[in-house]
Formats: structure tokens, C-alpha cells, sequence
């Protein structure tokens, strides 16, 4: 759409509530017929604002507007400023210092541009104020709004800037019938687009119906009847339809179960809440308090790394060798002795604080790299399922891990000296050592017994062997001699000798086995921290902190969690927004947008109001003009355009940047122009003009009836014509339907690329009290 079709400067001020979304739904549209913006040409502002505000406002975008050229060529300088209102919204006062302020600006700010001594006839500058109106007779509501038309009429003669040009009732009730409040919205947009963004502002009668008069007679009754497709409307419906579709798709992402428990356990394994808490046990606060509280107990470290006993040592010469092994594993507990007095007790309280907040510091960092990394805008969400599952099982490890009780305060009273069956055992195995005093019976019976054998032995090999009859008849055993006492003797004094040896030598192999085992006994004893109640001071030290850091770990992962279900819950709440906006917008939502009803975003459809197209052929054309697109890929995009830029997730969540969402789905959408909201056939339209063309000519009403001091009917100007304004691209569809029209229709053709076609009837010429008096309050 080029800039030609509005010919002057324009700034719109929007006045109450109503006037207000007028403004909205006229700045929308045109964004949505200029492209790549609002044409230069246009400005809108909000009356709510304060005074000083609204007049930096003002003077800041009619000072820009005029520099960007408008009016080029003509050798002079234009601009347009139309103040929109419901009449029963706008509160005299209010209205008059709006009118006020935007005269003082003209006044002081372009004085040059647009100077107050300038004849009716030259000026440059147009203040048109287009009010609603309620019934105009003479109730409590018309009375009221009696009053702004009077304060209007008595600020006129006293203005600053003479810039009012034009006020313009549009009646709420007319003879054709009654408005509600959606068809008095309807018309009041209508009336600003017809008169200022349909081209036809050059147009001679549209000129002068807007020119300034040599007269008070400002006042004018506004009939308009639209056939049309709201734009604002339709593209408010376009780009909420285009983003409920990526939403849909992300949303499902989100919540569907995920189906690859691989992925969540190796998101599990990177969490680790157990190795997180490791430094509390055999990591190196653990070895740390458990080394000082062996020391506190009298665990010794220094323990021999060979065990060696000789067959000939004594037990108290073993003893004295291995003195530390023959020591209590713990020493007696002494009420006397303060541990914290010791120099190292701080050093290990703070090495225990530093592995709890190295702990949660660590734990901060996995989170947040699998919040940045596994959640990244190009992976969709998909990765969101295993992610939470496995938050919920780290979780879940961890609450097990507290659910054992842990009474962090010891026993006030000195506990009884631990048991030491250790000890006792190495010392039964050295005191029984095998000695001569102990086995002298022992040996003697060895000794006789193989002494004894050993002579009867030699006695019958040494003796004489016997023949015949004599040997049948000898039974006595061999004489002994003294050579067989002496080996005797010698053999059994062997046996026993080397019984003791084996005897020792056993005895010395367990005394060995014995010193290693308890070697390694105060060896575990030290890394367990010692034992009685330093050891049990210690384990408790190390449970609390534990417990402690993997309640923070839990808060943690649970935030995290929390902080993936508030995004679910964006993405939630953001396509409930969307689905809401476009119930707002009355449209009954289909399988997809081609099956979604249109009908009630087009408006009621009245004498008044038509819609160019039909609800089923406008979705077929929106759904067009949106592309085809891969549903992951559209719905990557929403999320890459809404993800927080500063911070990532864990400082805000992605699809609630409304404005960044509706940017990208604008940026898909492209501009939409007439010609493909009309479509290529313009049969449908052509039949839908006509029958506009036969029924709003003659449905034009006026709600207003002024009379004159002598109680005449006053006849103004324009009363009985009516006029076509239309784009010259509908000019075939429209022009053999207006030899059928009931009313006789003269035609304005605009060069404006616009999806509608207007009638509206001017009565102008009015004064003040010509209307006052037609309504009753005034004589």
C-alpha cells in the first residue's frame, strides 16, 4: 500500500474507553496494510494520558510526520487530527482540556507552520472531533451530553489555535434504527476510516465536508455504512491463530511421558546427588575429621609396615617392639581435655564449610548447564520429560538418604572405655607363648616314650637269632645293652627337642598373623576416626553436614523442578492467552485453522455492516497466506523467539514475551493485502456489494433533528446525498450494482489498496444551538 492513499499528515487521539480501542483497532490496521510499518503518514496517541504528557506526545509525532515528507509537492505543509469518543464516555471537562492542550501545542509549538491569523479558507491544520452520541432528546443521557456540545461551542470562541474544524455526531439511535455498543464502536471506526484512510480526504466532498467555515455552524450529523473485512481484526485473529499452532506443539512436547529412559539416566549421572555429598565421606572433610578425632582418642597412625618374632623372644620382649600395638584403641576420656583449644579445630571446621558450599556450588552449576544445554531453544522442549524424571529420582535418592534419624548432640556424661577384644586376643596369643616350663611334662613323656621304643628296638635287632626247637621254645624278649640306652636316649631327646621347635615355631607364626591383624585394626580405627566419643563426635559432625548439604541439594532440585513446571506453565498459560484471545475474537476454533468458523470475528451482519467475504473462503485465504510450514520447526522458532535473552531460564521463561511472540508470527505472516484477504474471485464479493448496495443506502438515518430560534427545521447542507466511497480495485464488482441501488449513490474512487467500501451521508452546517434546540434543552 503506497502513501498516497492518505494524502495528509494524521495523528488520532483515542478518548475514553471506547475512543480508545477505536485508535487501537485503527493503529493495528494499519500495520497490517503498510508494510514493513505504519505509514508515515499516520500517528495515534491516547488521551488518558496527562496533559503534559499527551503534549510531548503530540508535538513529538506531528513534528515527525510533517518531516517525513508528507504533503511533499504541494507547497505546503497538511496535517489532520481527529479526536475519537463516545459521547456518553467523554466528560466535558476532560474533553475540553484535551482540545485545549492539543491547540496550545499548534499555537506554541508551530506557530509558523500553521499560524492562528490564517483565514478560515487557508488553513492547514483540520481538528475534527467525531463523538458517539446517545438519543438526542431531552432525557438525563442526552442532557448530559448537551453539555459537551455547549462546552465545545464556548472553548471554540476562546481557543488558543482556531484549529476545530469540524465536529461530527455520530448517532447512537437514528430512524433506521438502534446501534448497540459493538455497531456504535463499528461505525465510529468506520467513520475515521472512510474519511481518512480510504484515500478520499482530497476528494472535494469529503473536503469540504471537513474545511474550516467562516462560521460557528461546525456541527454535522455522521451517517456511515460499512462492507468490509476488519483488518485489525483479522490480523489480531491470523497471528494468535499462527501462534496457537507452535504453542499447541510445544505444549505437547512438554508433557508428553518420554519414551528414552537412557536419556534420563545419564541426566541422572550428571546430577549425582550421592558423589556430590561423597566429600563427607571418604572424601577429604571426612578424612580430615576423622584423622582429628582419632588423634583426640589416641588411634595411632605410625603403625609398623613388617611383623617379625623370633622363636627365642619373650612376650614382654615383643611387647616392648610393638609397644603401640599393645596400646587401649582408645585412651581414657579425659573431662579435663577441651578439643576446640586445639589450633587445628577451626582449620577443620572451615575445610567441613568449604565442602558443603563447594557441594551446592557444584550443584548450582550442573543445574543451571542442564537447564542451558538440555533445554536449549533448538531441541523443542523434547528433552524436558527425562529431564524432570530425572530431577525426580535424584530427588527421591536423596530423601531416602534423610529419612534415617541422626541425633546430632552426644551424651553429656563420659562414656564407658570402649570394649577392645582386639587387644585382648593379641595378648592371649603373645602371653601363650609355648615355654619349658610349660611343656617339660610334655617332652619327658616324648622323650621316654621314643627313648623306650628306641632300646627295645636295638635289643632285639643286636640279639643272637635262635634255631630249631630252642627258638620255638624261647619267649623271653633280647637282653638290653648300654649302646641301646644311649641311642634311646639321643632319639628321644631329638623327637622332644623337635617338637619344641615345631611347638614355637606355630606359636610364632599366630603371633605374627596376630600383630598384622591388629596392625590393620588400628589402622581402620584411624580412618574410621578412632573410637569412643571423639569417633562418635565425628560421625555425628559429618552426618549433620551431610544431611544438611543434601537438604539444600533436595531445595535445589526441587526448585529446578519447579522452575520446569513454571516453564510448562508458561507455555500453559500462553496458549490458554491465545485461545482466549481468540474466543474474545469470536471465533469458534476448528481441527485446523481452514476448519475454523469466522463468522462472529466479521461481526453481526445488519443493513449497516457486511463483510466482503465469506467466514469459510476468508480461513481457506488466512491459512494460505500463512504458508505451509513443519510444525517442530514453527514451534522451534516461537521458542527460540521468546527464549530469555539475559539469564537464561533460571532468570525468567520463554512464551510469555507476548510482543516477541507476536513479532515472529507477524514476520511469518507478511503484509495482508486486499487483494489476499479479497482473493482472486471476486464473484462471493461482487454478490455480497450488491446486496450491501441495495439495503444500507436507504437503512442511513439521522438521529438528530436541529431546529433553528423561530422552532423551523433547520435544512443544513448535504442532507439528501449520498456517497460511495470505494477503492478503484472493487470498482467492477461494484459498479454494475449501482444502477439497482435504491438510493441514489455518487461515487468516490480512491486509488487505496483497502479491503472495504463505504456509504455515509453528511448533514452539515449545524450550529450548537441548532442542535441544542433540536433536542429540547435549549430555546
Amino acid at each position: 500500500m503506497s502513501d498516497t492513499p492518505i494524502a495528509n499528515p494524521l495523528v488520532l487521539i483515542g478518548l475514553g474507553a471506547m475512543g480508545t480501542r477505536v485508535v487501537d483497532d485503527l493503529e493495528e490496521t494499519a500495520k497490517a496494510l503498510y508494510a514493513p510499518r505504519p505509514s508515515p503518514h499516520t500517528a495515534l496517541t491516547s488521551a488518558f494520558d496527562k496533559a503534559q504528557r499527551l503534549r510531548r506526545k503530540f508535538a513529538d509525532q506531528a513534528g515527525k510526520l510533517m518531516e517525513a515528507g508528507a504533503g511533499r509537492g504541494t507547497g505546503r505543509v497538511n496535517l489532520d487530527v481527529v479526536v475519537v469518543a463516545d459521547g456518553r464516555e467523554a466528560e466535558p471537562d476532560e474533553l475540553i482540556a484535551c482540545l485545549d492542550t492539543l491547540t496550545d501545542v499548534l499555537a506554541d509549538d508551530f506557530p509558523v507552520l500553521f499560524p492562528p491569523s490564517t483565514p478560515p479558507e487557508q488553513r492547514s491544520v483540520w481538528l475534527t472531533v467525531l463523538l458517539g452520541t446517545p438519543p438526542m432528546v431531552a432525557t438525563p443521557e442526552g442532557t448530559a451530553f448537551a453539555k459537551v456540545v455547549a462546552g465545545i461551542d464556548a472553548w471554540a470562541g476562546t481557543a488558543r489555535h482556531p484549529a476545530l474544524s469540524r465536529v461530527l455526531l455520530l448517532p447512537r439511535q437514528t430512524t433506521a434504527g438502534r446501534l448497540d455498543e459493538d455497531g456504535l464502536e463499528e461505525a465510529l471506526r468506520a467513520g475515521v476510516q472512510t474519511l481518512f484512510l480510504s484515500g478520499s480526504r482530497d476528494h472535494d466532498d469529503v473536503r469540504a465536508a471537513l474545511a474550516h467555515r467562516p462560521d460557528d455552524r461546525r456541527f454535522a450529523s455522521l451517517a456511515v455504512a460499512t462492507a468490509e473485512l476488519p483488518v485489525a481484526r483479522i490480523r489480531r485473529y491470523a497471528r494468535w491463530r499462527l501462534a496457537l499452532t507452535g504453542l499447541e506443539v510445544l505444549l505437547d512436547l512438554a508433557e508428553t511421558p518420554t519414551t528414552d529412559p537412557s536419556r534420563a539416566q545419564s541426566i541422572q549421572q550428571r546430577l549425582d546427588g550421592a558423589a556430590l555429598l561423597e566429600d563427607f565421606g571418604k572424601g577429604t572433610a571426612g578424612e580430615r575429621v576423622r584423622g582429628r578425632a582419632a588423634r583426640l582418642s589416641g588411634a595411632e597412625d605410625h603403625l609398623p609396615d613388617r611383623w617379625r618374632v623370633r622363636i627365642t623372644e619373650r612376650p614382654v620382649d615383643i611387647r616392648t617392639r610393638y609397644r603401640v600395638l599393645f596400646d587401649a584403641i582408645a585412651k581414657p576420656w579425659n573431662r579435663r581435655t577441651d578439643p576446640t583449644t586445639d589450633p587445628d579445630h577451626g582449620a577443620m571446621l572451615r575445610l567441613v564449610d568449604q565442602a558443603e558450599a563447594g557441594a551446592l556450588h557444584e550443584a548450582d552449576r550442573r543445574i543451571t548447564a542442564l537447564l542451558d544445554e538440555e533445554l536449549e531453544p533448538q531441541t523443542a522442549l523434547r528433552v524436558l520429560p527425562p529431564l524432570e524424571h530425572a530431577l525426580k529420582q535424584a530427588i527421591h535418592d536423596l530423601k531416602e538418604e534423610l529419612a534415617a534419624e541422626v541425633d546430632p548432640l552426644p551424651s553429656p556424661e563420659p562414656p564407658p572405655p570402649p570394649d577392645d577384644p582386639g587387644l585382648r586376643a593379641l595378648e592371649r596369643v603373645i602371653d601363650g607363648r609355648p615355654g619349658i616350663s610349660r611343656t617339660w611334662g610334655v617332652l619327658a613323656a616324648l622323650a621316654g616314650s621314643s627313648g623306650v621304643t628306641v632300646v627295645l628296638l636295638v635289643s632285639w635287632l643286636m640279639a643272637p637269632t635262635p634255631t630249631g626247637a630252642a627258638a620255638a621254645a624261647s619267649s623271653t624278649l633280647p637282653p638290653t645293652t648300654t649302646e641301646a640306652w644311649a641311642a634311646g636316649f639321643l632319639v628321644g631327646f631329638l623327637v622332644a627337642a623337635a617338637w619344641q621347635l615345631l611347638v614355637l615355631w606355630i606359636w610364632r607364626h599366630g603371633a605374627e598373623l596376630a600383630l598384622e591383624k591388629r596392625t590393620h585394626e588400628l589402622d581402620e580405627a584411624w580412618r574410621r576416626g578412632g573410637a569412643g566419643q571423639e569417633r562418635e563426635q565425628a560421625e555425628r559432625l559429618l552426618a549433620v553436614r551431610r544431611r544438611r548439604t543434601a537438604r539444600d541439594l533436595v531445595r535445589r532440585y526441587e526448585a529446578a523442578l519447579e522452575r520446569l513446571a513454571a516453564l510448562r506453565a508458561a507455555i500453559r498459560q500462553m496458549t490458554a492467552s491465545a485461545k482466549d484471545t481468540l474466543v474474545d475474537l469470536r471465533v469458534r476454533l476448528g481441527q485446523t485453522p481452514r476448519q475454523d468458523d469466522l463468522s462472529g470475528l466479521l461481526g453481526t451482519e445488519s443493513a449497516l455492516h457486511r463483510a466482503l467475504v465469506d467466514p469459510s473462503d476468508l480461513a481457506t485465504r488466512l491459512e494460505a497466506i500463512a504458508g505451509q510450514r513443519d510444525a517442530q520447526r514453527w514451534a522451534g522458532q516461537i521458542l527460540n523467539a521468546t527464549w530469555p535473552r539475559m539469564g537464561g531460564l533460571s532468570e525468567d521463561l520463554p512464551c510469555l514475551d507476548r510482543d516477541a511472540l507476536l513479532r515472529t508470527c507477524d514476520d511469518q505472516l507478511g503484509v495482508l493485502t486486499a487483494a489476499g484477504l479479497l482473493g482472486e474471485e471476486r464473484e462471493g464479493v461482487q454478490s455480497r456489494a450488491h446486496t450491501f448496495l441495495a439495503e444500507a443506502g436507504g437503512a442511513l438515518g439521522w438521529g438528530i433533528t436541529p431546529v433553528d430560534a423561530h422552532g423551523d427545521p433547520v435544512r443544513g447542507e448535504g442532507r439528501d446525498r449520498r456517497l460511495l466511497i470505494a477503492p478503484t480495485g472493487m470498482r467492477a464488482a461494484v459498479q454494475a450494482s449501482l444502477a439497482d441501488a435504491p438510493v441514489l449513490l455518487d461515487p468516490c474512487w480512491t486509488e487505496a489498496q483497502v479491503p472495504w467500501l463505504s456509504i455515509i451521508a453528511l448533514w452539515s452546517g449545524l450550529s450548537a444551538d441548532d442542535v441544542l434546540r433540536g433536542m429540547g434543552v435549549r430555546r
